[in-house]
């Protein structure tokens, strides 16, 4: 069985194996009960003349209850663990969600703001001179242009796992 670790594996990955590991789990608790039947089979045909045989299988269903034990404590932790990483995924999910909202709306102000100044610029060369008006408009959008740059680095600086 492994351990997972979500930054580097895709949620799809992650169920996957979960679900694989359950299934080997399922199997494994098949086989002892199984074992444990026949063990009690045995038992029952053994003679009471065969102190020996009747010790060793009563040693050996001590070692199957400690083992079927250890695989009920290891099946909660499963259950644990993949609820954990459950929740670990949704909140990835509600962040890239957020993250795509924001970056969303923030092309749309880009948009808005460029068009805005498109006008304004369209508006003051109808009544002045195209080289005076011209160097400004493009630093108004330099600027702007810088400030986006700046605020994806941040974010991607931020959370590097949700652009890798």
């Amino acid at each position: 069985m492994r351990e997972y670790n979500p930054l580097n594996s895709s949620s799809s990955e992650i169920k996957k194996s979960l679900k694989e590991d359950a299934q080997n789990l399922y199997k494994f608790a098949e086989r002892l009960l199984d074992m444990q039947f026949e063990l009690a089979h045995l038992r029952e045909n053994t003679q009471k003349d065969e102190p020996r045989l009747t010790h060793t299988l009563d040693d050996l269903k001590t070692q199957l209850d400690h083992i079927s034990l250890a695989l009920i404590l290891e099946y909660k932790t499963r259950q644990k663990n993949e609820h954990i990483l459950k929740k670990i995924l949704k909140t990835f999910d509600d962040h890239n969600s957020k993250i795509d909202c924001k970056i969303n709306e923030t092309g749309r102000l880009l948009m808005q703001e460029i068009r805005s100044i498109n006008e304004r610029s369209a508006q003051t060369l109808k009544f002045q001179d195209k080289d005076t008006v011209l160097p400004g408009a493009s630093s108004n959008i330099d600027r702007i242009i810088e400030h986006l740059q700046k605020a994806r680095e941040k974010v991607v600086s931020d959370s590097p796992h949700l652009f890798a």
